[in-house]
């Protein structure tokens, strides 16, 4: 029993000296938490938020701004926007930023033909600056609005590589289409707004230029005017005259 009183003895000066919680500062040395020994002066910080180094600061980088439970020690990459920080869904809110903070957008957030659209804001062709929404229509066969189909006008329907919007004046028959060699068939085959041109008979005016035109007209024959006579000459028999005496 009294060897037992005396390393008690022995051993309070030690533990008065190293402190409570063994890390070798007491409270009297500026230990600023002698029941953690991972707090004393001098420590290293350890990202949770607490003054390890009991200097009485916490690190910035240890504060949680934006209080998203990450803080910028542990990856939050941008401590003022809650929804950005490591594990975040990127391209949620489609604003361009790097949500996961893997150091950069996600690839639908980034406006690569520089039109001012991003493809997770429905830019069905990124790589084309002519082409997003609200874009006007062009005569392609692209879907320049990007609304999901080309307009009507655009669908070349008969296959004959013109469509509507290009001048096909009938997009339901392949013979017809603006440029086509015209036909006697009573169809407007060129799509210049005349229907047979070339082909009219002598005296039919339909497409109001005058008269025959250049080409399968025959050749009329103007009419005499009312009460006038057409005299018709026939060869006369040749005729000696006497001599005269």
């Amino acid at each position: 029993m009294r060897a037992l009183l005396l390393a008690l003895f022995l051993l309070i000066p030690s533990l008065a000296l190293a402190g409570t919680d063994g890390d070798g500062f007491t409270v009297e040395d500026g230990d600023c938490d002698d029941g953690d020994d991972s707090v004393h002066p001098g420590a290293p910080e350890l990202c949770n938020g607490e003054d390890e180094d009991c200097d009485g600061l916490i690190p910035p980088d240890e504060i949680d701004l934006d209080a998203d439970g990450v803080r910028v020690c542990a990856g939050d990459c941008d401590d003022q926007r809650d929804w950005v920080r490591p594990g975040n869904p990127e391209g949620e809110l489609c604003d361009g930023l790097d949500s996961d903070c893997t150091g950069g957008p996600g690839p639908t957030e980034v406006d690569a033909d520089g039109d001012g659209w991003l493809a997770c804001a429905g830019d069905c062709d990124d790589t084309n600056a002519a082409v997003f929404p609200t874009a006007p229509e062009g005569c392609d066969g692209i879907d320049t609005d990007c609304d999901g189909l080309p307009t009507d006008a655009e669908l070349d329907s008969d296959q004959d590589g013109q469509p509507p919007c290009a001048g096909d004046c009938d997009d339901s028959n392949p013979a017809v289409r603006l440029g086509a060699l015209e036909q006697d068939d009573g169809i407007d085959g060129d799509c210049d707004g005349t229907i047979d041109e070339g082909f009219e008979e002598p005296g039919d005016d339909d497409d109001a230029v005058g008269g025959c035109e250049v080409r399968g007209c025959g050749v009329s024959i103007a009419k005499p005017a009312q009460g006038a006579f057409v005299l018709l000459l026939a060869p006369l028999p040749f005729r000696r005259r006497r001599p005269t005496s």
